[in-house]
């Protein structure tokens, strides 16, 4: 029997079990945890050729001068998703990561999303379109960018779309792309006089 049926055999006899036998050593709950374990190694195992796989192609990770610390926390957890295989996960960071930057670069204040929002359109698209006209962006990064944000979008709201557009060598390019505007985003707030976008 494979240790996840068991965990799931262990988890329906246990049921309205609590109590005694999850403080003895030998009770129920601990052997829940041991078939819980596992089945998470096995599963660990199942996606090692695949982890593999993917931290082979990627490019040195990192968000090289990005200094918000919830944006590196963001890409970092996008990285993980992707390498664990969690396509939708990663498309749907990504896209925050990106909207994120773009706010913060270009609408600290909040007064572009309100109006964008007020007007029935999309926020990020205007602030893509917003970093072009500022010559934070180049116009090839805007396209990659509402790329992102379909990636995003599709995998919040229409997975079946998301599974035929977005194969794993699309998320990782999604993943590079948005990890290449966000560091471009930045060398350009670095380089405008104000440092504000």
């Amino acid at each position: 029997m494979r240790a996840w049926e068991r965990a799931k055999e262990l988890e329906g006899e246990s049921s309205g079990k609590v109590g005694a036998q999850e403080s003895s050593p030998g009770g129920e709950a601990a052997k829940i945890e041991d078939a819980l374990d596992a089945y998470h190694s096995e599963e660990l195992l199942r996606r090692l050729p695949g982890i593999v796989s993917r931290v082979e192609r990627l490019e040195k990770v990192g968000a090289e001068g990005v200094t918000n610390q919830a944006l590196q926390a963001g890409f970092r957890e996008a990285h993980h998703c992707y390498l664990y295989g969690f396509r939708a996960a990663c498309c749907v960071l990504c896209r925050a990561i990106l909207e994120e930057g773009l706010r913060e670069a270009l609408d600290r204040g909040g007064g572009l999303e309100a109006k964008a929002r007020g007007a029935d359109r999309s926020y990020m698209l205007e602030l893509l379109q917003l970093a072009v006209e500022r010559g934070m962006l180049t116009r090839e990064f805007e396209v990659w960018g509402r790329d992102v944000k379909k990636a995003g979008d599709f995998a919040t709201h229409n997975r079946a779309a998301f599974d035929r557009n977005f194969a794993p060598e699309r998320v990782e390019e999604i993943l590079l792309k948005t990890r290449e505007i966000v560091n471009d985003l930045y060398r350009g707030r670095r380089a405008l006089p104000d440092g504000r976008g």
